[in-house]
């Protein structure tokens, strides 16, 4: 999992997998969330991102940060978005691939992997945001925007 150094301010330094950065220890907890994607703008607090389905503009003081590129004859609405949870899987490349094991294997840090929002259909597990969109699903037709606070 990496070291880490408690520092006075409440600040955490940590090396995880040869990398160093620092973090709020709150930005530490566990979140879990599930949200509902209307065709509207969805905020989702617990990460504090807005995902809209269909390609709406990211509302004032919110940057675009990933697009989803879906097809939409795959997807059964409505969509949902949530936290991972223990044991959750995507086929990806050809191969069913867990969650976890997909967040190790692209050395996003521990710390931010419960932030990164999994776009569900029909209860599955269809794109991971920013980092890959589901084998069955990949498409242009339907365009989901993940917009973060500047």
């Amino acid at each position: 999992v990496g070291s880490y150094i408690c520092l006075r301010d409440g600040n955490i330094f940590k090396i995880e997998r040869g990398y160093a950065h620092f973090t709020r220890a709150e930005d530490i907890k566990t979140l879990s969330y599930s949200y509902e994607l209307t065709s509207e703008l969805t905020y989702l607090p617990e990460p504090d991102l807005y995902i809209s389905v269909n390609g709406q503009n990211a509302p004032s003081g919110y940057l675009l940060k990933y697009k989803i590129s879906l097809n939409s004859e795959k997807i059964k609405m409505p969509l949902v978005a949530r936290s991972r949870k223990n044991g959750d899987t995507i086929k990806h490349g050809g191969m069913t691939k867990k969650i976890k094991k997909l967040f190790v294997d692209k050395h996003i840090p521990s710390h931010l992997r419960d932030k990164i929002p999994l776009i569900l259909s029909d209860g599955k597990i269809i794109a991971v945001s920013g980092v890959c969109v589901g084998d069955a699903y990949t498409g242009r037709d339907l365009i989901i925007p993940i917009c973060e606070r500047e």
